[in-house]
């Protein structure tokens, strides 16, 4: 099992230090802008790719090609979760040192105004919706960054299986 800390901000200090206290990768919401996935790049990277501390934990004590490994090893995940980072994500997705650009559904609707759908009870989401962003046909923000993704050779991780035929269709990753 890979151990995931999500951080509750993008600072330099939170971020590598779970690393070094042994987590395998980070999550860090509401990345809006090219500087600040780089800062989490930097942060959770050795050099080359980052500029994380090289003083190293146990893991590092006797490894010859520590650094490269972790490097390799290492998640670093950001959230887009704001219209903002919508906007700018041509510039994010070029941060080398970035491995997951995570599309949060339900964070991004409420940037964009969207109210949650209702679920079954009429007073809450349903458990597999996505929040008000809608598919794709509805919602033209959706297919704008699934294209981005595309273009930029990223992969677009699918959840439910049985919606990957009709994205396919849509010339969608």
């Amino acid at each position: 099992m890979t151990s995931i800390v999500r951080v509750n901000e993008n600072r330099y200090g939170p971020i590598y230090r779970v690393l070094d206290l042994g987590a395998q990768g980070v999550c860090v919401p509401h990345v809006d802008t090219r500087d600040q996935a780089q800062a989490v790049a930097d942060a959770s990277k050795f050099f080359p790719v980052g500029k994380r501390g090289m003083t190293t934990s146990r893991q590092g004590y006797g490894a010859s090609d520590f650094y490269e490994r972790a490097n390799d090893e290492c998640l670093a995940i950001i959230l887009i979760e704001d219209i903002v980072a919508v906007n700018n994500l041509d510039e994010i997705l070029q941060v080398e040192g970035v491995d997951i650009f995570y599309v949060a559904p339900g964070d991004l609707g409420q940037s964009l105004g969207l109210d949650p759908p209702r679920g079954a009870g009429g007073d809450r989401p349903g458990p597999r919706d996505h929040r008000g962003l809608g598919p794709p046909r509805r919602n033209p923000g959706h297919l704008r960054q699934r294209r981005t993704l595309r273009r930029h050779g990223r992969r677009l991780r699918h959840d439910q299986p049985q919606r990957l035929d009709s994205r396919r269709r849509q010339g969608l990753p």
